[in-house]
């Protein structure tokens, strides 16, 4: 396996550049994303992290080389539940594209804005409210556990030619 642990936009231009070099990504099934030269190249697991969640990933002709890579993404923008739809369709009205990062972004800050009205400047009262804080955000989903972790499990995705499609689901 290889992990690219970066954004969109390096990762598709990456993954022609790797094929070249020999290495392209393993379908579903155990068997290589293109047509192959038997013994010309490897195929390898591509393995991303939540900059992959984006439609400019499969951008360049660059979906050829990266189906059947896998990645997680604490936010995808085809997410179930409630609060990523609303997210995505306030980035759509402001004229925006609903990225990993601005949602991790929004989330944050609406969630320190919350806290921050009842918590006031205190900083332990803000620790201590941040930590018993349950709103339902479009990556936290259900909130954090005591070590500061989402109580929501990451989507894990799987790259196909035509877009991605959902391994798992995270539904707070």
């Amino acid at each position: 396996g290889l992990f690219l642990p970066d954004t969109h936009r390096t990762v598709s231009l990456l993954a022609p550049h790797l094929a070249a070099a020999g290495l392209r990504s393993v379908d579903g099934a155990g068997g290589t994303a293109a047509e192959l030269d038997p013994g010309a190249d490897r195929p390898v697991q591509l393995l991303g992290a939540g900059g992959w969640a984006h439609a400019g990933l499969l951008s360049h002709g660059a979906a050829r080389y990266l189906e059947g890579a896998v990645f997680a993404a604490g936010w995808w923008g085809d997410a179930e539940h409630s609060e990523a739809i609303r997210f995505g369709a306030r980035m759509a009205e402001r004229g925006g594209e609903p990225e990993v990062f601005a949602a991790y972004a929004y989330d944050s800050a609406t969630r320190l804005l919350r806290v921050a009205q009842t918590a006031g400047r205190d900083r332990p009262a803000v620790a201590q409210a941040l930590a018993v804080d349950r709103w339902h955000g479009p990556v936290a989903g259900r909130g954090f556990d005591g070590d500061r972790n989402p109580l929501a499990t990451p989507h894990l995705i799987r790259v196909r030619p035509i877009g991605f499609s959902a391994i798992s689901r995270n539904a707070p």
